[in-house]
């Protein structure tokens, strides 16, 4: 008989690099469909804000705790509270970006790119 499924259980992680110090960012494959869904509606709310062209400040904030929430399921141990809101939206990016269709555009314009203010 042939082999129907070959499954391997290593799981391969990005990481980036903040202040020198390395965090491990999940994959979309070890994340459990609750988790998944909830990452696609986050990057999808974040995109459409982020392409308004008048974000009130209140707007702003949920983008931002979105952001955040974001980046707590994809690295816990990631030290969100010393990013700046450049910074959440590049990683965010960055990790979207790995499971775009290579025919797509970006997602967010800038990705990538920080802020150091």
């Amino acid at each position: 008989m042939s082999n129907l499924l070959d499954i391997s259980t290593f799981v391969e992680r990005s990481h980036v690099t903040i202040d020198g110090e390395q965090f491990e960012l999940r994959n979309r494959e070890e994340l459990g469909i609750v988790d998944d869904h909830k990452l696609a509606a986050i990057h999808r709310r974040v995109t459409k804000l982020y392409e308004q062209d008048d974000l009130s400040t209140e707007d702003a904030a949920g983008m931002v705790e979105q952001m955040g929430e974001f980046l707590g399921i994809v690295s816990p141990t990631i030290p969100v509270e010393k990013l700046t809101d450049s910074q959440k939206l590049a990683i965010i990016a960055a990790w979207a970006k790995q499971y775009q269709k290579d025919d797509e555009e970006p997602a967010v314009e800038g990705e990538g790119e920080t802020n150091p203010t």
